[in-house]
């Protein structure tokens, strides 16, 4: 399965009843990056960049959809077991972006 990262151009309405009164608490699970970016010839770490930067997005949109707790996973103890580089290109990504 393919997939793309997403893209947010226009904020989602927030149904009536999860109003700003409600506390929405979303957690979002980083994976197909690399795949995503093989698939369109590009090295993997191309795939975990756009990931990161798309994430971005999100955080900065998540209060204006009044998301009040925003849980990003982004690395899993299976991201060890890949190449040193690649291992190394989603650390430098996560200190640039923390």
């Amino acid at each position: 399965m393919q997939t793309s990262p997403i893209v947010l151009q226009q904020p989602p309405q927030i149904p009536h009843e999860l109003g700003p009164r409600r506390s929405l608490h979303v957690a979002i699970i980083s994976d197909g990056n690399g795949r995503w970016a093989v698939s369109r010839g590009l090295p993997r770490s191309a795939g975990h960049r756009a990931g990161a930067q798309t994430a971005r997005r999100i955080i900065a949109a998540a209060p204006r959809l009044g998301i009040k707790t925003l849980t990003l996973f982004a690395l899993s103890s299976a991201n060890w077991k890949r190449p040193p580089a690649e291992v190394n290109a989603i650390l430098r990504l996560l200190h640039e972006y923390c």
